[in-house]
């Protein structure tokens, strides 16, 4: 079974390595870089967040957060805003375009790398690799819980 679990293990960080590559390029083709990506998603998908909030969900530092952040606000994609319920807190929020272009983009570059790889399997083996992801996601939770 070690065998099997090295295999699991190798094989999951050499599809990480090769969505994050692929989506990598796409986002540079874009002019932005993969951090800078990752904060328009965040501030997209919880608007109104704030720096410190970022920073925890995206699992970098406030200094590094609020950089990106200046950044994208120097584009125009991103605004700041003093929240209505704090005075002392900026919330950050997209512009209009980065709104339609999420809609419309992401979800087809975001997932690209997967359906390419996807569509070189036969349907049956399709199927094969999905339900076996499911299967290891399923015990993932079960042992997630157990330790909650």
């Amino acid at each position: 079974m070690l065998f099997e679990a090295e295999f699991v293990r190798r094989s999951v960080s050499a599809l990480d390595r090769h969505f994050a590559h692929t989506i990598q390029e796409h986002v540079l083709a874009l002019g932005f870089t993969l951090p800078q990506m990752r904060v328009l998603e965040a501030v997209v998908d919880h608007r109104g967040i704030g720096i410190k909030q970022l920073a925890q969900d995206l699992e970098m530092t406030q200094s590094t957060a609020s950089d990106i952040v200046e950044r994208l606000v120097e584009k125009g994609l991103l605004s700041k805003r003093v929240s209505e319920r704090d005075r002392r807190a900026v919330e950050i929020w997209p512009a209009s375009d980065v709104d339609l272009f999420m809609a419309r983009d992401r979800t087809e570059f975001v997932n690209r790398p997967a359906l390419d790889l996807l569509e070189r399997l036969a349907p049956q083996d399709r199927e094969a690799a999905v339900l076996g992801l499911r299967l290891l996601m399923a015990a993932l939770a079960t042992l997630q819980e157990a330790q909650a």
